[in-house]
């Protein structure tokens, strides 16, 4: 805050100034206390969508001209894949089903409880419905998410994959029936 070095800061998102226990105690204390300093004290911010640039300027009283909506991007890797490849990746991660995808932690704050409660239901609606393939770790906070996988009816079809590397990710999203992103905000 003391530097003359000017500054460009980029937000995804303030969800911390809306949801109480979400990051741990003294990092939500730190993001509260700082970020709207630092979100004033820079030159210009970056925003990743219009909804956070609206945020910003209602919760912090950031100016709207100082604030670019700059969109989260995806690399060359992510492209289409050629039906073998589709089916090779699908053999890998979900018995050659097809398959939704969730890419990111298990944690409170991505709603991945009611992501578990939701497949559960749509498997007793559509019992050969598509698999559910979790990219990523469970997180800190994680505990009811556990509980949830250990006590779903159809737990045998969610598979956990864990975290992957750049070009996995891009063959698993690329052989995904459709991305799920189920987060609180």
């Amino acid at each position: 805050l003391r530097t003359e070095t000017p500054q460009y800061m980029v937000i995804h998102d303030l969800g911390f100034e809306h949801f109480d226990g979400h990051v741990p105690a003294s990092v939500e204390h730190y993001y509260r206390h700082y970020t709207p300093l630092y979100a004033h004290k820079a030159l210009r911010l970056a925003a990743v969508s219009e909804a956070t640039r609206e945020d910003i300027i209602s919760t912090y009283g950031v100016e709207a001209s100082k604030i670019d909506v700059v969109y989260n991007g995806a690399g060359n890797r992510f492209a289409p894949l050629s039906s073998e490849k589709v089916q090779e990746v699908r053999n890998r991660l979900s018995n050659g089903r097809p398959y939704f995808i969730y890419v990111g932690s298990m944690h409170p704050r991505k709603n991945t409880i009611r992501l578990l409660e939701a497949y559960d239901e749509y498997l007793n609606r559509q019992p050969e419905g598509l698999d559910l393939v979790i990219a990523g770790r469970l997180a800190w906070n994680s505990g009811a998410i556990a509980d949830v996988l250990q006590k779903m009816k159809h737990a045998d079809r969610v598979r956990r994959i864990g975290h992957l590397g750049a070009q996995e990710l891009a063959d698993s999203v690329g052989a995904a029936r459709a991305v799920v992103y189920p987060s609180l905000f």
